[in-house]
């Protein structure tokens, strides 16, 4: 094909037979004249520009399989695309603005994929019902307060994501989407759950993150192919029996509900790799537990629990531990025994010092012991250098130690609500945080380096004594990073 049209600067975009463009994240206001003139094209990837508009000429390039227009600032889109009947694959989502899509839509009957996350659509447009070769289905973050029941016509789709809507109710055809193998429906206000849900018995995943769900139907139970299914910050008080037939499930979260118990068949899921059961209100474990051993990730955290289990110690395989809030005075031996460990959360405990045994595992990546009453921490610590995350919150430090600049590899730091006065130079090394909390101590003063450290994301000073901010730290916020200064008596800066 004669690619004599395209420009100098966009020929390495162009395949050699014009069947592809990739103008993606090139900083465009507007597409260019010279696409409409590569009528062969198949793939047109204008992502990630500062498009406004479209135009209407667009439709003319007929050929086209996908098109993908998402991450720019279009708030409508031109009816001529309806004429891109060849389309399989359309990209609409993220920054986009869209309030609604023309008619035309509905002739894309060929559409395998649509994404549509991140527009503000409200309700769906009844001609999406024709788009029933859809097996991707994008509907995230889309203001969304109700489905329709044609929904359960796109019997082809194996992924759909509802995520971040406001939906208080899924409709009974939901069960028709028995090809469906990822539902997200996470992020929305939904109280009960359809028994047709029982239907989509090739579910592989199930996302119910943060939504007001009460009970969950027995039809679950059918959902067999579950690997992951996640409940996270729901207000569950009980769980079904029919559930134990999940044995497939190697992720189960059950954080932030309202459980007092937890099953006794709970320990037949020996597939489990994950288990979270934090902040819930549960005062014991069933010991059948023990039998998960293949555990890589327990989070019992957060519960009205105040001894630790000792069938933990059979987990050989653990990796990540949280114990949080169990109000130990000292660590249970046997957890000396679990030398997979590489993140470890002991926080909101009353802890005054550390364990010996604790010194060998110097592997660790994640290590909490906020809210204990350490005061002063054992100088072995400093040999922790794989820690990218140490959380040292409400622990009654007075002083950082020298040794903590040792720990070069941390991307998270979180010394609030201690009575800290000033910090130790060395902690200029750790050119590598990210995030660092010094909230709620009593600092008058902030030294000048921390503006050195210019991978922070956020820098949290809030609620001391600091009556100025020299100019490097101001710096860093001109720069991007989130300075926090709220709570301080501030009245200058250097």
């Amino acid at each position: 094909m004669d690619l004599s049209v395209v420009p100098p600067e966009f020929r390495e975009r162009v395949s050699a037979d014009g069947s592809q463009a990739d103008l993606a994240n090139v900083g465009l206001q507007s597409v260019p004249e010279w696409v409409s003139a590569l009528t062969s094209l198949t793939e047109l990837n204008l992502w990630g520009n500062e498009l406004t508009s479209l135009p209407d000429w667009l439709g003319n390039l007929t050929a086209l399989t996908a098109l993908n227009l998402g991450g720019n600032q279009l708030t409508a889109v031109p009816d001529s695309i309806g004429n891109l009947t060849a389309l399989t694959e359309l990209d609409l989502g993220l920054t986009n603005e869209l309030t609604s899509l023309p008619d035309s839509l509905g002739n894309l009957t060929r559409l395998t994929r649509l994404d549509l996350f991140g527009q503000r659509l409200t309700t769906l447009p009844g001609w999406m019902a024709n788009l029933t070769s859809l097996t991707e289905l994008n509907l995230g973050i889309t203001g969304l307060t109700a489905l329709p029941g044609w929904l359960g016509n796109l019997t082809s789709l194996t992924w759909l994501n509802l995520f971040g809507n406001h939906l208080t109710a899924v409709p009974d055809s939901i069960g028709n989407l028995t090809a469906l193998t990822e539902l997200d429906l996470d992020d929305n206000e939904l109280t009960s759950l359809p028994d047709s849900i029982g239907n989509l018995t090739r579910l592989t995943r199930l996302d119910l993150w943060w939504n007001e769900l009460t009970v969950l139907p027995d039809s679950m139970g059918n959902l067999t192919a579950l690997t992951e299914l996640l409940l996270h910050h729901n207000q569950l008080t009980s769980l079904p029996d029919s559930l134990a037939n999940l044995t497939a499930l190697t992720q189960l979260n059950l954080g932030e509900n309202q459980l007092r118990e937890v099953p006794a068949w709970m320990g037949t899921l020996v597939s489990l790799t994950g288990l979270d059961l934090s902040a819930n209100r549960l005062t014991s474990l069933p010991d059948s537990l023990a039998n998960l051993t293949a555990l890589t990730e327990l989070d019992l955290g957060e519960n009205e629990l105040t001894s630790a289990p000792d069938w933990i110690r059979n987990l050989a395989g653990l990796t990540r531990l949280s114990l949080f809030g169990y109000k130990l005075t000292e660590l249970p031996g046997w957890l000396a025994d679990l030398t997979g460990l590489t993140e470890l959360n002991l926080g909101g405990n009353r802890l005054t010092e550390l364990p010996g045994w604790l010194a060998d595992r110097t592997d660790m990546t994640e290590l909490g012991l906020g809210g204990n009453k350490l005061t002063v921490l054992p100088g072995w610590l400093g040999n922790f250098t794989a820690l990218i995350e140490l959380n040292l919150r409400e622990t009654e430090l007075t002083s950082v130690p020298d040794w903590l600049g040792n720990l070069t590899h941390l991307l998270r730091l979180d010394l609030a609500g201690n009575r800290l006065t000033s910090l130790p130079d060395s902690l200029r090394n750790l050119t590598s945080l990210n995030q660092l909390d010094l909230s709620e101590n009593q600092l008058t003063w902030l030294p000048d380096w921390l503006g050195n450290l210019t991978s922070l994301i956020q820098l949290d000073v809030s609620e001391n004594q600091l009556t100025s901010v020299p100019r490097p730290v101001a710096a860093l916020g001109a720069a991007g990073t989130n300075v926090v200064l709220d709570g301080n008596p501030l009245h200058a800066a250097d």
